[in-house]
């Protein structure tokens, strides 16, 4: 979470993995957002499904985990989580699973108008952020109600 690339003396290493984040108690946590690249990627085990951060912290208790499972672009990511906790703890106070789906529809109908201009062609999607591949990698799990 911090201090990767400054471990301490104390054994901490700055990393979490998922056996330390299953040992958490997380049991009064609705929410859990893992926004970084293929968060919610993991191991398949046989019998037991996949084995990653995602599922650790359900087992650590929390209610609902928010993972990607591609590598996400940053800045696209900041818009869509962004829209997602306004739309949460804004004004209009959305439950989880309807701000998370008006967060993705913003990005893909409403989102930050900007042209790619890397494309070069005039007939170019007017913002690259209508494009699931920047949004879609998202998957609310648990108790999303």
């Amino acid at each position: 979470l911090a201090g990767a690339n400054h471990p301490t003396f104390d054994g901490d290493d700055g990393i979490l993995t998922a056996e330390e984040a299953e040992t958490l108690d997380l049991t009064k946590v609705d929410l859990v957002v893992l926004s970084a690249c293929e968060t919610g990627l993991g191991e398949v085990a046989g019998g037991e499904g996949v084995l990653g951060l995602q599922r650790a912290f359900q087992v650590a208790g929390a209610r609902t985990v928010v993972a990607s499972m591609w590598k996400v672009d940053d800045e696209e990511t900041r818009k869509f989580m962004t829209r997602f906790y306004e739309n949460m703890w804004g004004p209009e106070r959305m439950k989880m699973l309807k701000a998370f789906r008006e967060a993705q529809l913003w990005m893909m109908k409403e989102g930050p108008r900007t042209r790619d201009i890397r494309l070069g062609d005039p007939k170019a999607i007017e913002h690259k952020s209508a494009l699931p591949f920047y949004w879609g990698a998202f998957v609310l799990s648990g108790d999303w109600r």
